[in-house]
């Protein structure tokens, strides 16, 4: 899950990670405490400091999901629903927190707005010093076996 992910790079309150995945959760935000000890020890040695949290989804289509017992094929990718919201968020649009039809897109809405109050998300995605944020689309395998990453650029829509 893209909020599984999001919560292995910062901590997210386990309750609202728990109520959007239905059973008890744990996002612990390992990622953000190492980078706070890392900055704080080359401040302290009067060093710059650039560290990227990426978070890397895959992204090609026609995606395979699973739907009851079956397999159906899907024309976007996996994760395209909650990267549509995350970069809507990035650029100004309300969350889901308050809007979203269904609970999970309020709960998710509710994940990025503690994510901009505790970390200012919008300015770690932008920012090319001290701590940033990236996430980062894996298209595939070229011919070679290597991966086709992409950065994911805020201002472009995804999806309509």
């Amino acid at each position: 899950m893209f909020a599984q992910g999001l919560g292995q790079l910062f901590p997210i309150p386990d309750n609202l990670l728990s109520d959007l995945l239905g059973s008890p959760t744990k996002a612990p935000g390992e990622c953000w405490k190492i980078a706070q000890q890392l900055i704080k020890g080359w401040y302290g040695n009067r060093m710059q400091v650039r560290i990227v949290f990426a978070l890397a989804l895959p992204w090609w289509q026609n995606d395979v999901v699973w739907k009851g017992s079956k397999i159906v094929y899907q024309n976007v990718p996996y994760y395209h629903r909650p990267v549509e919201t995350f970069l809507a968020f990035l650029n100004g649009q309300p969350s889901f927190a308050k809007t979203g039809k269904y609970k999970y897109q309020q709960i998710f809405g509710e994940i990025l707005e503690h994510l901009e109050r505790t970390y200012s998300i919008c300015t770690l995605s932008s920012s090319n010093d001290g701590i940033c944020f990236r996430i980062l689309l894996v298209g595939g395998v070229d011919n070679t076996g290597n991966l086709l990453v992409s950065e994911l650029p805020k201002e472009t829509i995804l999806l309509e």
